[in-house]
């Protein structure tokens, strides 16, 4: 009497579904369900869930506008409770709605083989070769284990998920369909738009109610990861790593190649990374949060660098204090305008820049930053910022219209207020220049001041002249002559950079030339002068 067997096939009415087995074993006594044990079998083909959906009792919020399920599973009942539920599922064209969905969330398909197993202690639901598939885009096929371990007397339980592959933009896009999120975080995963192979998750959170609360714990690899700039926050692609964190403390190794760095608040275009390796550390601190990173190691084709940071950032909200040094070598000149943090730099000394740097090769320099970002520039002096380079075969168009400085040895240092440029070796046209400096001392008031002494010819002097807008005018006359003979000059130039040092310091020209040996041949050489000494 205690021991009952049902069992039947049904087939179904059209609306529906197909077909209905089920068989069930069950032992106890029959009127007392609580205590019921046993097993149970049940196979749906083509159930259409929005129609069986209108004969269970309605539960607020939720609900089922289409879904067709093929289900075969097998159960267990201890005692009137699920202990063991197995079985492959699959369930197509479902368009659904819950409370904590906006609007409606819909799947081309969903399915997979799965396993819970239940007990006082614990839950645990595995999931094998999970499928999804929304809209046009596919998932990539995984494995899920949820395993919950149920506490007592009060206390939060404890949940791990284990996940083997997925796909970042696959659960961003899922997740921005739901009410999960506060507005700020909604916004901002928006706007960030994570992609990216997230593979062997291993996720650890505590819960009470039903609701997370901290501590939690993640480790996970990931690859390609993508994630776009949002607010002040730089973005990256191509990123390959490892993470581990908790709610205290946490690190990401990056060891990636082809990745690329996007901060549109200081740079033109995203800074495309050959090679791209370290590891980031953070921790909580009573007064915030606290960032560091050691040997940063990040080249491309253009530059070779190895930095190290301490960023923090103040709980109250207060701008950020960021300590930055980096070393870099084997750069490229010519493309130095790619690195030039251009949105928080004066714009006149960016078009100088822009123009004035030709090419050449960044033998080994620095840069130092110490201070908070909402200080830079320091003009009162809040914190420091340095970067120094020494460079060779460089190539200088330092005004529009004049003759360049070329194959220069360089040392070049830039600091918050201003620059300057130390030239040995040089060329200006045919004439040596030993020694040039080019300075602006104020990029408050830019203003370029540049000093050098030339050994060359009388004819080299001319030339530059005449291709400067000092002496324009004079172009054809000294092309029409012939000028002989040496020359050592000192230069001073004073060049105003923007509108307002224009109306203040007019452009100037100082110079002084010793001629010997010098010969000027006129109209056709039928006038010569020559012997020419002073």
């Amino acid at each position: 009497r205690d021991k009952h067997v049902l069992s039947g096939e049904i087939s179904l009415p059209l609306q529906l579904g197909n077909q209905l087995e089920f068989v069930l074993y069950i032992k106890g006594d029959i009127q007392q369900p609580a205590n019921w044990g046993g097993e149970f079998y049940v196979r749906g083909d083509a159930i259409n869930l929005a129609e069986w959906q209108k004969e269970l009792p309605e539960k607020k919020g939720f609900g089922i506008s289409s879904g067709i399920l093929d289900i075969e599973l097998w159960g267990e009942l201890q005692e009137g409770r699920l202990t063991q539920l197995s079985g492959d599922a699959s369930v197509h064209q479902v368009l659904a709605k819950a409370p904590f969905v906006r609007g409606t969330v819909d799947f081309r398909m969903l399915g997979g083989l799965f396993d819970y197993r239940a007990n006082d202690k614990e839950q645990v639901l595995a999931v094998e070769r999970l499928q999804v598939i929304r809209g046009n885009e596919v998932w990539p096929e995984s494995r899920i284990r949820l395993h919950k371990r149920i506490s007592k007397d009060g206390e939060p339980d404890e949940v791990e998920m284990l996940a083997d592959q997925f796909r970042l933009q696959d659960i961003s896009q899922l997740l921005l369909k739901t009410k999960l999120l506060p507005r700020s975080q909604h916004k901002r995963l928006q706007q960030m738009q994570p992609q990216g192979e997230v593979r062997n998750l291993n996720l650890q959170v505590r819960t009470k109610n039903d609701e997370f609360i901290a501590p939690f714990f993640m480790q996970a690899e990931f690859e390609q990861l993508a994630i776009r700039p949002s607010g002040k926050l730089p973005g990256i692609n191509g990123t390959n790593g490892t993470v581990w964190t908790n709610s205290e403390q946490g690190h990401v190794n990056i060891h990636s190649s082809y990745a690329s760095f996007d901060a549109p608040t200081l740079f033109r275009a995203p800074l495309k990374l050959q090679q791209l390796n370290g590891v980031l550390h953070w921790h909580k601190q009573p007064q915030g949060w606290q960032f560091l990173a050691d040997n940063i190691q990040a080249s491309n084709f253009d530059l070779k660098t190895v930095s190290s940071l301490q960023l923090d950032i103040p709980a109250t909200g207060a701008s950020p204090y960021l300590d930055l040094q980096v070393a870099f070598r084997e750069g490229n000149a010519s493309q130095a305008g790619s690195y030039f943090p251009v949105h928080i730099m004066d714009k006149a000394l960016v078009k100088w820049l822009d123009q004035a740097i030709i090419g050449g090769q960044v033998k080994q320099g620095g840069a130092i930053f110490n201070g908070r970002l909402s200080d830079f520039p320091f003009k009162q002096q809040q914190g420091h910022m340095l970067v120094e380079f020494a460079g060779k075969n460089v190539e200088l168009a330092y005004y529009p219209g004049w003759p360049r400085l070329t194959k220069a040895d360089a040392n070049v240092e830039f600091t918050s207020k201003g620059m300057a440029i130390e030239a040995t070796n040089a060329r200006l046209l045919n004439s040596q220049v030993s020694r040039a400096t080019i300075n602006i001392t104020s990029f408050a008031s830019p203003q370029l001041e540049i000093n050098g002494r030339l050994k060359g010819s009388v004819n080299d002097i001319a030339q530059f002249l005449i291709e400067s807008p000092l002496a324009a005018n004079a172009s054809n006359f000294v092309k029409q002559q012939r000028i002989e003979g040496k020359a050592n000059t000192q230069l001073q130039l004073h060049i105003p950079l923007s509108e307002k040092m224009r109306k203040q310091v007019p452009m100037g020209l100082q110079g002084e030339t010793r001629i010997s040996d010098g010969a000027l041949y006129l109209l056709d050489e039928r006038l010569d002068i020559t012997g020419i000494n002073g």
